[in-house]
């Protein structure tokens, strides 16, 4: 009876410290929902040489979703003989970005994102930068109206992880937005 009392006791004592190593192990803090909020797909093209910028910002204009990226082979409205066609874009961080921030103020989109030194009036209050992920921007041409083909831009994110501040967000899946976009032909 004392050698299974003693068993026990053991038992208990492993098992309390597997839980004690276990929590001290963590990656950081996971979040779940900050990143995914309601808003339009904005962008703003050749800032600098082949540089893209394409946003959504939330309701109260104080949270944004940017991706940021170089890329010598995309334009910003598709070829129109293809009727669909995908770029994928890796994220990383340095060059190929996608990052989360809030602000201490509400943001206009134009004057931050569309220009080579954002106001300095808006402070970010908390920002996590990508370190992993690819980002899928689409083109399905949806109609042709008088001189114009009309596509829909779709960008998905995927296999994203941002980190900043002891914090981890990974998703496998996150739509950043969608768009129409027109491109005129000549007949």
């Amino acid at each position: 009876m004392k050698n299974n009392i003693k068993t026990i006791h053991l038992f208990l004592g492993l098992m309390a410290g597997l839980l004690i190593l276990a929590a001290s192990c963590s990656e950081g803090d996971l979040i779940t929902d900050e990143l995914e909020f309601e808003g339009t797909l904005g962008n703003c093209a050749n800032i600098s040489a082949n540089t893209f910028v394409f946003y959504k910002l939330d309701a109260t204009k104080s949270k944004a979703l940017f991706l940021n990226f170089t890329g010598t082979n995309f334009t910003l409205i598709p070829d129109t003989k293809k009727l669909t066609s995908t770029d994928v874009v890796t994220l990383n961080e340095t060059t190929n970005l996608l990052t989360y921030r809030e602000f201490n103020s509400p943001i206009t989109a134009s004057s931050y994102f569309c220009s080579n030194i954002p106001p300095k009036e808006n402070t970010a209050t908390l920002e996590y930068v990508s370190t992993s992920g690819t980002a899928e921007i689409s083109y399905d041409f949806l109609r042709t109206e008088a001189n114009d083909s009309i596509f829909r831009r779709t960008i998905l994110l995927k296999d994203i992880t941002l980190t900043g501040e002891g914090v981890a967000y990974r998703k496998e899946v996150l739509a950043l937005g969608e768009q129409e976009v027109a491109k005129t032909f000549t007949p």
